[in-house]
């Protein structure tokens, strides 16, 4: 960027035009991680496959999250009655990640849905 030391406003082309500071070369951030942001608002280039360019339906989608949700329920469950049955064999932090992920999860999607009917009614409701 490079800043004038002029001041005031120019009217060169007919509208203001503020002199001063103005960019003379952009100003692109350099990506090289995913996870990174992209002022420009193109899509990275990533390795794995995006929700958006894999051809997945929203139904399957939402199919795929709730599945998720019910494995890391059941991995939590499992874990919990193998620490009743053998607590030698697992280590309590390890039972109470799960049971903390699980309960994550489902606050998660309890959330998203009831946010998702109130947009629903907010939108279906005549004014």
């Amino acid at each position: 960027m490079i800043i004038n030391s002029t001041r005031g406003v120019n009217f060169s082309s007919g509208m203001p035009e503020i002199m001063g500071a103005k960019n003379h070369t952009s100003l692109s951030m350099k990506t090289n991680h995913h996870l990174h942001m992209n002022p420009s608002g193109l899509a990275l280039e990533t390795k794995g496959a995006s929700l958006a360019s894999n051809g997945q339906s929203f139904s399957s989608l939402l199919g795929n999250a709730i599945s998720g949700i019910e494995k890391l329920d059941s991995n939590s469950k499992k874990l919990s009655a193998q620490a009743v049955y053998d607590p030698n064999s697992v280590e309590v932090h390890e039972v109470l990640l799960a049971a903390e992920k699980a309960r994550f999860a489902l606050n998660f999607a309890k959330t998203l849905s009831d946010g998702l009917v109130r947009t629903f009614k907010e939108l279906s409701s005549p004014r």
